[in-house]
Formats: C-alpha cells, structure tokens, sequence
C-alpha cells in the first residue's frame, strides 16, 4: 500500500519534492497525509484545488490507468524516490523527481552516465564529432543519456545503439509518448536495448516548459554533460547551467568561430568548460580509469558527510537497526534522527527495513 500511497503523491498538482521533504519533517506518513489533507494545508503550503483533489480522490481513474499499464509488460516500471532501484546521483539534486516512468533495462540508471546534447539542426561537423566520440565513450562503460531530441541527441543515441552500447532517452513527455514522432523507430531501440524515462504522468503531451525541467535530469544523471554544437540561447546550455548547479562536469567541443550554432559552446569554453578535441579528454578529466577500478561509483566516493550524518551511518549495521538502538548509540533526539535518516536514505546509503534501517 505504501507504494501506491507514494502513487498518488505525484499525481498531485503542483505537489513537489518540498512537499515531500516537510511531511517527512513532521513525522506524517503518506497515508495520514492522504487521509486529513486539510490538517497539513499550512504546513505544506497546500492550496484549496490540491486539497480538493485529494479529499475526491480524483486520482482513482489515473492510478487504474497506470495499473494497466504496469502489468502490460516486464518492461514498464515506476521508481518512486525512496525505492533502492532510484538512481543514487538524482538524490543529490536539490528538487529530484518524486517518482520515475521507465521503458525497458532499470539497471542503466545506475551505471556511469555521460549525457551528450546539442543543437537540433545538427551540421555534418556535429555528426562526425559524435562518431569521433562515443566510441571510445562506451569503451569506458559510460552509458550515453540525452533527450531523444532531433539533432545531436538522436544522433547520439543512435550512435550508441549502433556500437552495441547503452543509451538512456529522457523524456519531456508522458514514458509512453514518443516525442518527436520522425523518432519513432529510435524510441523503440531504445526500448528494447536502453531505457527509455520520463517523470511526467503517462500520456502527458510535449509542453514548452516540461523540457528545461527534463533538463536538470539529464544533467543530474551524468558524471558530466558534452555540448555539441549549440546556439547562444540553447536548451543545451539549459542543461549545461543544471549540470554545474548539480557540480557536475560540462564539456564543449568548439566549432567555426562564423557560425552561430558554435557560439553556445564557446560560450561555456569562456565560463570555464573544459575544450573537448577527443573522448580521451573526457574520460581524463572525469578520472575514469581509476572509477573502473573501484566498486563505488563517482557519486558515493564524493560524499562528504557531517559529523551528525556520519554518528547516525556509523551506529547502523547491515542488518537491521532499530531507531532506539541508534537513539542509544547516538544521544541524538528522536526528531534529529529521523530528519538525518531521512538524509541518509536520499544519499542512498541507508533504506528502511521493518523495524528499522540497515545499510546499502
């Protein structure tokens, strides 16, 4: 039940990780939360049309809908954020989705990831520079992720699929609209070799302003992000901005100085953005060859804990711990913990267990 309570979240409108965050705050579960919506109205900042939705539970029809959809086929998933298959790297992102659609191969978001993006009037120059590039890439076991956009990232997909590697297609639709339609054969390569995402409802439509929020999760995705051939005002750079927002590497492959579809990638080089002229220059910067040699991958290496967050990890086993043994262990406060495992748990490292919590 927890599951489908931890549904119906995300149906809400306008109802967001925030949301999530204050009623974890205050200690309410999803199902008393469901049950008196208007006992949390000023708490959660709710407004009168989300507390009517909930309180008419006008979200039966899509949660039958999306039954249906689920049992369809091995292939179609819903990850909700506090599941152990969410991928660990979107955790850290400041607004992570609540939950995540998916089409085909899970286990991909949690391999290392490279997103490659671009212009959608993609120049034979463009084309060359990803044949040049992924290759090499996927040698690195990177996982290429883009936005099955026209252009440089349908071009990237495809390269990845015809070397026999792995791409993840981030949708700024419904998992199951193929947006643009010209991609409809793309979109079910990927399905059948990839992974194919969206957190948007099933059946959403393309809005103009659903592709700089699919963005962040490109970006948040990614050990880093490669712009190829953009313009000044791009949704590539959008993704570039998100990228180090998140501390994520962005890289750019320079082009001709004349042409306008170089400026946006000149650009991030003058902000700082590291000169891309081969794969090799990628896989140096983001230290590859030592990730490969290590069973923790870039983003629980990276994690630096405070000296409350590491007391509460530190009085956890591997097998179940109780919040009184840690209450014990600690000399924290109930509210304290709860808030820090809460932490813990969007860092991946620990989940929740009956009667307590235990390392991953």
């Amino acid at each position: 039940m927890q599951n489908m309570s931890f549904s119906v979240l995300h149906t809400i409108p306008g109802f967001s990780f925030k949301h999530y965050q204050k009623l974890v705050s205050l200690e309410v579960s999803i199902d008393d939360f469901l049950a008196k919506p208007h006992n949390y109205q000023h708490a959660l900042n709710l407004n009168h049309e989300m507390i009517t939705f909930i309180q008419e539970q006008k979200f039966t029809p899509y949660l039958k809908k999306l039954e249906t959809w689920l049992t369809s086929s091995d292939k179609h998933h819903l990850i909700h954020l506090t599941d152990l298959a969410f991928p660990p790297q979107l955790k850290q992102i400041s607004d992570p989705p609540l939950s995540l659609y998916a089409i085909g191969d899970i286990a991909l978001l949690n391999t290392l990831q490279l997103a490659i993006v671009g212009t959608r009037q993609a120049s034979l120059y463009g084309s060359e520079c990803i044949k040049a590039l992924i290759p090499n890439l996927l040698q690195a076991k990177l996982t290429i992720n883009s936005g099955m956009a026209l252009g440089i990232d349908t071009l990237a997909h495809q390269e990845a699929l015809n070397q026999n590697g792995k791409t993840i297609a981030v949708l700024g639709t419904g998992v199951n609209t193929c947006y643009p339609a010209q991609n409809r054969h793309l979109y079910a390569q990927i399905q059948n070799h990839g992974l194919v995402i969206s957190e948007f409802l099933l059946g959403q439509a393309p809005k103009r302003f659903h592709f700089p929020k699919r963005n962040r999760l490109i970006s948040g995705l990614s050990l880093g992000v490669v712009v190829i051939e953009a313009a000044h005002k791009s949704g590539s750079l959008i993704t570039a901005m998100h990228a180090l927002e998140q501390n994520r590497d962005v890289f750019a492959i320079p082009g001709n100085i004349f042409h306008n579809q170089s400026n946006g990638c000149h650009k991030l080089i003058q902000m700082g953005a590291k000169l891309v002229c081969s794969a090799e220059d990628i896989i140096e910067e983001l230290n590859l060859t030592q990730t490969l040699n290590t069973s923790q991958t870039p983003f629980q290496q990276s994690l630096l804990l405070t000296s409350e967050q590491q007391l509460v990890f530190d009085s956890i086993g591997s097998s179940c711990t109780t919040i009184d043994k840690i209450i014990d262990t600690t000399n924290l406060t109930y509210a304290k913990i709860t808030g820090i495992l809460f932490e813990l748990e969007m860092e991946a490292l620990v989940s929740a267990v009956p009667g307590g919590y235990k390392r991953i």
